[in-house]
């Protein structure tokens, strides 16, 4: 199997930069081999790397968002852009020179009004894979701890459909090739009724019509929410439009990669897939999901 959505580097402050080595590359590849992964793909965020800040321009200037909000969101994100695209870049394919099975990807955050510069950043790097997500609608991180008040705002139902819009618009493009955590806004135990998942319906149609694949993301497991991105009945619905899956732990240090991917294709066999996706090149092509066992 593949875990499809690592990180090289955890979310915290750091107070020198982070230089990437292939040694830690391989630190992941041997942690997820001993949970029966056979390939790995490294994605990194993209708002990490130094060079695409100016890109992505101070976003969480919003007017919609109180000021305590944008405070966090520009505290968080100054802090935690603390890498070089090109260390990474150079680490991660080191790795793959020595033969080890991983896969060089990135975490596109998506923001409508700068995709296309960041596009235009990384176009010439050799990546396998590109994991689009949605973290930020406009300067609200819909899944800190620190702006949960912000359901109470603007409703439930309201936010969701104002998350969902970005991710479908995201998947609309065809540029990417991955939805990361698709349903991240309940990490914190907000989920989205299942009797309003028409909210969700255009992300499903989009991904469809583009060919992106959902990943089923395990690391929702050891939130609050205590169950996996996608919830069963939204898989349904991607599973319904021919939407393909990969496998992710979305680990953030070696000791947990690979960790929830069985359980992670359990859910999908549970859904009806009898295939995953893995990708090379930014060519997707289907692999059979191992059978379950027995008991």
């Amino acid at each position: 199997m593949s875990d499809y959505h690592l990180h090289l580097a955890p979310h915290q402050v750091m107070a020198e930069p982070v230089m990437f080595t292939a040694d830690l590359v391989e630190e992941y590849v041997e942690a997820a081999a001993l949970r029966g992964i056979t390939e790995i793909a490294i994605t990194e965020h993209v708002y990490r790397c130094k060079e695409a800040l100016p890109i992505l321009g101070e976003f969480w200037d919003d007017p919609t968002i109180p000021a305590g909000i944008a405070a966090y969101t520009a505290g968080f994100v100054q802090a935690e852009c603390n890498f070089r695209l090109d260390n990474y870049v150079e680490a991660v394919m080191a790795a793959k020179d020595r033969g080890l099975p991983v896969k060089i990807g990135l975490e596109v955050d998506f923001f409508p009004e700068s995709i296309e510069g960041i596009m235009d950043l990384i176009e010439g790097y050799p990546f396998d894979v590109l994991v689009g997500s949605v973290h930020w609608v406009g300067g609200w991180a819909v899944d800190s701890l620190q702006t949960q008040s912000e359901f109470d705002r603007r409703g439930l139902l309201e936010a969701y459909d104002q998350y969902a819009s970005v991710v479908a618009q995201m998947a609309g493009l065809g540029s990417l090739d991955i939805i990361g955590h698709v349903d991240v806004p309940k990490r914190y135990g907000r989920s989205l009724p299942p009797e309003h998942g028409d909210i969700f319906q255009p992300v499903v149609e989009a991904a469809a019509l583009t060919g992106m694949a959902v990943e089923i993301n395990s690391k929702g497991l050891t939130k609050p929410i205590a169950e996996m991105y996608p919830s069963q009945w939204l898989l349904a619905r991607f599973q319904a439009a021919g939407v393909p899956v990969t496998l992710s732990s979305d680990a953030h240090r070696p000791a947990d990669a690979g960790w929830g991917i069985d359980r992670a294709a359990a859910l999908a066999r549970d859904a009806g897939y009898v295939t995953y996706r893995r990708f090379d090149a930014r060519v997707g092509y289907d692999v059979a999901l191992p059978e379950l066992k027995e008991g």
